[in-house]
């Protein structure tokens, strides 16, 4: 199995040593239940940026604006899932008013786009304080 590895690393001067320390750790993946539109299926939050995951791509959003990332030409509808799932969850409390907060939000350390060409994954995974994505390539896939 061929590995294609594409870096992505938005980094900005650090304000303080808290926010060193948050940038060297690798990006986490929720679950979206409705912390973001609808379309997204996972998100990642990070001091320098946000990554929000919806089916065709991925919308990294920064200081300075946003980053686009598409898979040209790729099959529709593809299946976009957690993988290794991590202990912890995520809650989203907020407001007074308990209707409206999320809890217990799965949390995973990497995203996986299955079949987005014929014998083609995506993984989107971090790398340090940086995140990266893997093209995965089956045996006799180009």
């Amino acid at each position: 199995m061929k590995r294609w590895v594409c870096i992505l690393a938005l980094c900005s001067p650090a304000a303080a040593s808290g926010l060193d320390a948050a940038r060297r750790l690798p990006p986490t993946f929720e679950a979206n239940r409705g912390q973001a539109k609808r379309q997204y299926k996972f998100v990642a939050s990070r001091p320098e940026y946000a990554l929000l995951l919806e089916s065709s791509g991925a919308v990294v959003r920064h200081a300075r604006g946003a980053i686009h990332i598409a898979f040209v030409g790729a099959r529709r509808g593809v299946d976009v899932e957690g993988v290794e799932p991590l202990s912890g969850k995520a809650n989203y409390i907020i407001g007074n008013r308990p209707a409206r907060w999320l809890r217990s939000i799965p949390i995973f350390s990497k995203v996986r786009y299955r079949g987005v060409y014929p014998g083609v994954d995506v993984l989107f995974h971090g790398s340090g304080g940086g995140l990266e994505f893997d093209f995965i390539l089956a045996p006799g896939a180009h």
